[in-house]
């Protein structure tokens, strides 16, 4: 008996800790202090103490994992033969790492919904940075130039010169992505709260984060983050048929769109997306001509690739289009594995389309898989570590059942 209660206070002290730290490095990664790579192995370590002091040590195996070792034994090949092994090897070695993060948080719901806690948290401490910048320009630039790192802050500079915000956050792609997740979970929590106040509170933190992610000037974010939502919703009113869940849909959709109209027509922020979005001549700002280049550099190495990596070597940047960025690097063999390997959890997600199914935390996941996979088409997620660990995180959270948590 003492030993049970001794592995479950291990448990969640291990647990707690590794989520902090996991939260850190999804939100914080351009902070001075945070040592990027110490922290993984740290959550790693942390994740793995957590999961020897579980009182059942189980890791059910399942076709996703498989798909997830071809993946690392295909970046591993693709690392040999690459334009720039290092970056290969790097790339790599994160990849593992957060394979074996996934591996053993899987299904942990205690883990999980500490990890929930402190990222909701986090993230409005985020969206708030973001407001302050708004009204505190000059003050916050100084804080950011004491808190953030050099090459973040100097980037942070040149976006607040063109009226891009990004808070603490460093980088304005890392501010609105965060800001449109913590928009999302919020808005789960207002659908799944059971009490009203509850439910207004969610309510208008998701429509501050909205705000705050339109603040940043992330277009794709954006984008993403309003196709997540529909299909969030049309999923979670599509096994419960009857007029007045559709009713209540439609509403939920006529508010968010006006809402969202509201918003863009009649605050500055939304009025210089609106100007980027309709009257520059270049809306993508050079992703086009970035995205035929990559194309029409990529004769006779359409099945293989350039190697892991390769990426900044051919063109000293992101492609900022992860599926163009992964047939550069892994040609169409890699493409297809990719893909399998996103497909796997969004299809089987989409497949619990049963009542009893739709815990907060599977939607959540839904949300953060969508977003993640959509944002893939105009950003970097994949690339940008800290997202990926994010996207792998809501993975691993989608098989929690209704009867197994209860969402706050």
């Amino acid at each position: 008996m003492v030993n049970t209660d001794l592995k479950r206070t291990g448990s969640s002290v291990f647990a707690e800790i590794c989520a902090v730290l996991l939260t850190i490095y999804i939100h914080w990664s351009y902070i001075k202090l945070v040592n990027n790579k110490l922290l993984l192995l740290l959550i790693f370590a942390f994740a793995m103490l957590n999961f020897l002091f579980k009182n059942k040590m189980l890791i059910r195996w399942d076709p996703y994992q498989t798909v997830f070792i071809v993946l690392i034994i295909y970046s591993c090949i693709g690392s040999v033969y690459s334009r720039d092994m290092m970056a290969g090897v790097r790339f790599l070695l994160q990849l593992v790492l957060a394979f074996g993060i996934y591996l053993i948080t899987l299904n942990d719901l205690p883990f999980l919904q500490v990890a929930l806690r402190w990222i909701t948290i986090s993230g409005v401490v985020s969206v708030a940075a973001i407001l302050l910048q708004i009204a505190f320009p000059v003050q916050m630039l100084m804080i950011c130039e004491r808190l953030v790192k050099p090459a973040a802050y100097e980037m942070t500079v040149v976006l607040f010169s063109f009226g891009y915000y990004s808070g603490l956050s460093g980088l304005n792609f890392l501010a609105g992505f965060n800001s449109a997740a913590l928009m999302g979970i919020c808005f789960v929590k207002g659908l799944k709260a059971t009490s009203k106040s509850k439910r207004i509170v969610n309510y208008m933190i998701a429509i501050i984060s909205l705000f705050a992610l339109i603040s940043t000037q992330k277009r794709g974010v954006l984008v993403a983050a309003a196709i997540a939502i529909f299909v969030t919703l049309v999923y979670y009113f599509w096994g419960q048929s009857n007029m007045k869940k559709l009713t209540q849909m439609i509403i939920i959709m006529c508010v968010i769109a006006l809402l969202f109209f509201g918003v863009m027509t009649n605050t500055e922020p939304g009025i210089r997306m609106l100007k980027r979005s309709t009257v520059y001549e270049d809306i993508s700002s050079g992703r086009f001509d970035r995205y035929q280049s990559i194309l029409s550099n990529m004769e006779g190495k359409y099945f293989f690739g350039y190697g892991t990596g390769s990426m900044m070597v051919g063109f000293g940047n992101d492609a900022h289009n992860i599926y163009l960025q992964i047939l550069y690097d892994h040609g169409f063999l890699g493409l297809m594995v990719y893909l399998v390997f996103f497909g796997m959890p969004l299809f089987s997600c989409l497949k619990k389309n049963r009542k009893d199914d739709t815990s907060g935390f599977m939607l959540i996941s839904l949300f953060v898989q969508v977003l993640f996979l959509c944002y893939g088409f105009f950003g970097n997620p994949l690339y940008d570590y800290c997202l990926f660990v994010f996207y792998l995180l809501a993975v691993s959270a989608m098989n929690v059942r209704q009867e197994e948590m209860k969402l706050a």
